[in-house]
């Protein structure tokens, strides 16, 4: 067995579940467009719908995910280290990424990264793992996710359905003229506009508590997005995880070729 086996291992594992949380999306969005009949306010509207037990399962599959992709990392860095120092020092091993540029020299330096040598310390280098406009982006928002992950993951939102008057039309015949290409969503009203004809099956069910309000939802797709605030970040949810995997992966492929193992 390699030194790396185990942390390849891992991100196997968390491939699989990316591709396992992209069929799971498919067959169970968490969200979908919803079109709302108020009979109140005599008005018609488009927003993205969410299904909270789909969205809940979500999280978990990502967070899941995740983990293995960042306890890849951590392992290989203390399979590497470990060796390498007293006893007594093991736990400040952890993969390191950096506040910011300046700080990455002391940051891998803490986190005993020097201790192979100077090859393996100006790999760790070259991973820019730090935040800010010149740092990994990817392993940066894998590691401030895993810490938010700690205490609640980041919950996705829908977002950017891309739409046409003409398609949605052809469910939504009274809906406006003239929207060609728009970014939609985040669980708000994206488009308003006054009651005109509509059809029974436009009344699929009722808001509760009201008694005038319905939804019905359309066949449209709303995508699943990720927005995180630190790293400023967002992006559909499958990309991401896609990117967080590469990243992953050549940071590891480069220590592994550092250390010659």
């Amino acid at each position: 067995m390699t030194i790396a086996e185990n942390a390849y291992l891992k991100l196997e594992r968390a491939d699989e579940q990316i591709r396992e949380i992209n069929q799971y999306l498919l067959q169970n969005p968490p969200f979908g467009y919803a079109l709302e009949t108020d009979f109140f306010n005599r008005t018609r509207a488009l927003f993205a719908l969410k299904h909270d037990l789909s969205l809940k399962k979500l999280v978990i599959r990502c967070g899941e995910a995740l983990h293995n992709i960042r306890s890849a990392l951590d392992q290989l860095y203390w399979e590497l280290i470990s060796p390498a120092i007293p006893p007594e020092k093991h736990k400040a091993v952890y993969f390191p990424i950096s506040k910011d540029e300046e700080s990455l020299e002391h940051t891998i330096k803490s986190r005993l990264g020097h201790s192979l040598g100077d090859t393996f310390f100006l790999a760790l280098k070259s991973l820019n793992c730090h935040l800010g406009n010149t740092g990994n982006r990817f392993l940066c928002l894998l590691h401030e996710i895993n810490i938010d992950d700690k205490h609640k993951f980041p919950v996705p939102a829908g977002n950017f359905t891309r739409i046409n008057s003409v398609s949605v039309q052809q469910q939504v015949p009274d809906f406006p003229n003239s929207i060609v290409n728009g970014g939609f969503g985040r669980c708000k009203k994206d488009v308003v506009w006054p009651l005109g004809k509509y059809k029974a099956e436009d009344l699929q069910r009722i808001v509760p508590p009201t008694t005038d309000v319905f939804l019905r939802e359309l066949d449209l797709p709303v995508e699943t997005w990720l927005f995180i605030d630190r790293p400023e970040y967002s992006g559909e949810i499958i990309e991401t995880l896609r990117n967080i995997h590469v990243a992953a992966k050549e940071a590891i492929d480069t220590l592994v070729k550092a250390v010659g193992k």
